[in-house]
């Protein structure tokens, strides 16, 4: 490796291969540690109408009642402040989208964030915890955005 220079040449072209991935999105990543960080962002202000992606969130089981309070908040409100699914209290996520995109995932943490600008599509959302075959809570919601984070 030629040093820090190297580094950013390598990351740079990185970015760039996750740009051409589509044409309405693209990922932006980080390393912390050990650990890779994915974020989705939309390339123009229409792509969550030309190119849909869908989250799906599976609980597996009852949230801690703080927790809980936070999820119907940034449900029922809009999200002032960020709120995180620890890895234990995800089942799954699935991403229904670009092929690319698409896929179930397990053993992972979700951090809602709130948006940097106004949001520019609204939709129903309804967040069901599971304990086995039955819910054991849910929440419904509207949610909004200008982008998504994965």
């Amino acid at each position: 490796m030629g040093g820090m220079r190297d580094v950013s040449a390598r990351v740079t072209a990185l970015g760039r291969q996750a740009d051409g991935l589509d044409d309405h999105w693209t990922v932006d990543f980080a390393r912390q540690g050990k650990t890779v960080v994915h974020t989705l962002r939309a390339k123009h202000p229409r792509a969550h109408e030309v190119s849909p992606v869908e989250i799906t969130l599976t609980g597996s089981g009852p949230l801690a009642p703080d927790l809980a309070q936070a999820v119907r908040r940034s449900l029922g409100f809009g999200l002032p402040e960020e709120v995180v699914l620890p890895r234990g209290a995800v089942e799954s996520l699935t991403v229904s989208g670009p092929e690319w995109l698409s896929g179930e995932h397990r053993d992972v943490e979700v951090r809602w964030q709130p948006a940097d600008k106004v949001p520019l599509a609204e939709t129903a959302v309804e967040v069901a915890f599971l304990d086995g075959e039955h819910v054991t809570a849910c929440y419904p919601g509207r949610w909004r955005m200008s982008g998504a984070a994965v």
